[in-house]
């Protein structure tokens, strides 16, 4: 992708790449910066952006947690699919634990 210095100005600040990410997403559309991992350089008054993946890079797709909730898939379904291994746990559960 191609941006305007301008329409860029949120990525070149480079404080909160993700918080500057979404800005720019919900300025110009999603697919400008689809996901966290990105580099950009400059080349003269344009900003150009490549990347791969999308989202925040933590592994669980939106979409497709819909698309199972759709099928009849409850929480605990969904997160083990997207994180195998993981156990869930309440807060309650873990400060009697303490």
């Amino acid at each position: 992708a191609q941006l305007d210095l301008k329409d860029a100005q949120p990525l070149l600040k480079g404080k909160n790449l993700e918080q500057a990410r979404l800005e720019v997403g919900r300025k110009l559309g999603w697919g400008v910066v689809p996901g966290s991992n990105y580099q950009a350089r400059r080349e003269g008054e344009k900003l150009v952006i490549h990347g791969r993946g999308s989202g925040h890079g933590v592994g669980l797709c939106q979409k497709g947690a819909a698309a199972m909730a759709a099928e009849g898939a409850n929480f605990r379904e969904i997160l083990a699919h997207y994180f195998p291994n993981t156990v869930l746990t309440t807060a309650a559960r873990q400060a009697r634990r303490r």
